[in-house]
């Protein structure tokens, strides 16, 4: 499952779930109560002091990941003999009110050098350039011990259409 707290809170409107892009968070289900995530941590902090794993005893942080695998999911969800068929409807319920994520778009742009091509194009309807991307979710997830640390609420976005962590730009860069 992937999401992206740091951009959903600055309210960025391009793709926040690119394997590059700053701010993406992955969560790997490995049991029904194992979690393996792998987060950029120029960004958050997870945890709490020199500790390896962050153990959530609150339901309502175990509902925020089951609700995150629903809306990620693109066909079957798994639940063990533990989840009750009520706890199952309920959370699919409340699933509902978030867009789903990994849904394929597509729509036409204007691809241009400057501000005068820019201007012209939009005066014809031209518009040269598809974007194809897949939809991210968002859904204000906040669980415990997930933090976005002071270099994180300092992180500045870019201009660009993707924001990218350090090594994907410098990988970008020297693919070039």
């Amino acid at each position: 499952m992937k999401y992206n707290q740091f951009l959903e809170q600055k309210k960025w409107p391009n793709s926040k779930s690119g394997y590059g892009v700053t701010g993406l968070q992955i969560f790997v289900p490995i049991t029904p109560k194992h979690v393996i995530l792998f987060f950029d941590s120029g960004i958050y902090k997870v945890g709490f002091k020199r500790q390896q794993t962050l153990e959530l005893n609150n339901t309502k942080d175990i509902d925020e990941i089951n609700i995150l695998n629903i809306i990620n999911c693109f066909d079957t969800i798994f639940f063990n003999h533990e989840a009750n068929e009520h706890y199952v409807r309920t959370l699919f319920t409340r699933s509902k009110k978030f867009k789903r994520a990994n849904m394929s778009q597509a729509e036409l742009s204007y691809l241009v050098e400057n501000d005068e091509d820019y201007k012209q194009m939009r005066n014809n309807g031209n518009k040269n350039f598809m974007i194809m991307n897949i939809t991210d979710c968002e859904t204000k997830f906040n669980i415990s011990g997930i933090k976005i640390h002071s270099k994180g609420k300092n992180h500045k976005l870019n201009p660009s259409m993707a924001q990218l962590r350090p090594l994907a730009e410098k990988l970008r860069k020297n693919s070039r």
